[in-house]
């Protein structure tokens, strides 16, 4: 009877939740032509599901039956360097681009050529100098570089071959300015780089220029600017948007999650740990953002912050007994007994005196043949266990098959 009651369990503690997500990936090169054979493995943080792919002739793949939890993609082939890409499945399908870059080759070589210059001129044609401007490059997180026009206008980048570069112009007094150009072998100048004025914006739109603002109410314009390129996916103009307005107004929680959302997209773990700093003081109660600035610490492998987040949110009331205690549930259905019983000890420390804690720690040192521990964890369970509580003949009769 031990035996079949042993089996019991070990076979509810492996049954998984069902899955519904799916991962849409390219595997590029440095030049954005697809890899193909490449060898995808992709993992499901807290989970059991592994799944090894192989990328098609255009380099693509897609990982079905996924959670709805942070994934790990790591990407191989031989000539090439391991890339291992970490991000969080929010919807039902995602959209994943991850470049490879040759063995023994770094970005700055990539990047060293060809060259990428430029003039930025106003409306009457003349050189502006100080501009500021940010070259990026889709799918390339790792591609940043800066600039600024001199006294000529004139500036100089890093392109990189068969891509397209993407150079954001700010300047005090001017409108933002957008510039794309495909980069392919050779280098390229540009003549027709312009910005207007904010007085010429405003005239050509038709409206009257407003008077002077407060930090705060220009921080929502540009904020509102953000949400747009936001909602099409292009994280990097998002970003550069969003961290003006946050220069402006550092309390706007909105202007925070595109920050963050941004920043997780690009896998840029120490902004998104930074920004979710300042979040998490003004709003510790979102379960979302919550998840992504841990998983940050995770992937950076920074404990202490981690430790320290937990802690945090668990004195705002931002996570509770229950969520901590439903995570170790979910880790018990994936078969990983050691995670879920440090979560149920976590939990412990929470509120020790939630009951259900005691049984599924009795049940994991049951599967763990350690009968001594799983009777005592039992008997604590029904001490504080309602007597009409659902589990209570559950752990009566378990106790009584590891007392026979």
């Amino acid at each position: 009877m031990k035996k079949l009651i042993l089996c019991m369990l070990l076979l509810a503690g492996s049954a998984a939740f069902a899955q519904k997500a799916t991962a849409f990936g390219t595997v590029l090169d440095s030049q954005g032509k697809p890899v193909k054979g490449a060898t995808v493995t992709v993992t499901v943080d807290g989970t059991s599901i592994t799944l090894n792919l192989t990328t098609n002739k255009k380099g693509k793949f897609t990982a079905l039956k996924l959670a709805f939890k942070p994934i790990t993609v790591v990407v191989s082939k031989d000539g090439y360097q391991t890339k291992t890409y970490k991000y969080e499945q929010k919807e039902a399908r995602e959209t994943v681009k991850i470049q490879l870059l040759a063995v023994g080759k770094t970005l700055a070589d990539v990047a060293d050529r060809p060259a990428l210059t430029g003039t930025v001129v106003g409306s009457n044609g003349k050189p502006i100098a100080g501009v500021n401007l940010k070259f990026t490059i889709e799918g390339l997180p790792e591609y940043k570089v800066e600039a600024t026009t001199d006294d000529q206008g004139k500036f100089v980048g890093d392109g990189v071959p068969n891509n397209i570069v993407e150079i954001y112009a700010i300047k005090a007094d001017y409108r933002d300015q957008i510039y794309k150009v495909r980069m392919q072998d050779e280098p390229v100048d540009i003549e027709d780089f312009t910005m207007q004025t904010l007085d010429e914006a405003y005239e050509e739109l038709g409206l009257d220029k407003p008077g002077k603002r407060t930090p705060k109410e220009m921080a929502i314009d540009i904020y509102n600017q953000a949400v747009a390129p936001y909602n099409q996916q292009q994280w990097v103009q998002a970003e550069q948007l969003a961290k003006k307005a946050f220069e402006l107004d550092p309390t706007e929680p909105k202007t925070l999650q595109i920050l963050i959302w941004c920043n997780q997209k690009q896998e840029d773990w120490k902004e998104v740990l930074s920004y979710g700093d300042v979040y998490m003081k003004l709003v510790p109660d979102n379960q979302n953002i919550n998840k992504v600035v841990m998983f940050a610490a995770e992937a950076l492998g920074d404990t202490a912050k981690l430790t320290e987040l937990k802690a945090q949110l668990r004195a705002s009331g931002a996570i509770s007994v229950t969520d901590i205690f439903n995570e170790a549930v979910a880790s018990i259905n994936a078969g990983d007994d050691p995670k879920a019983f440090k979560l149920l000890d976590e939990a412990e420390t929470v509120d020790p005196n939630f009951a259900r804690i005691y049984l599924e720690k009795g049940k994991i040192k049951t599967r763990e043949f350690e009968f001594d521990d799983a009777v005592k964890y039992l008997k604590k369970y029904l001490k504080l266990a309602d007597k009409d509580d659902k589990y209570r003949k559950e752990a009566e009769d378990l106790i009584v098959m590891l007392l026979e």
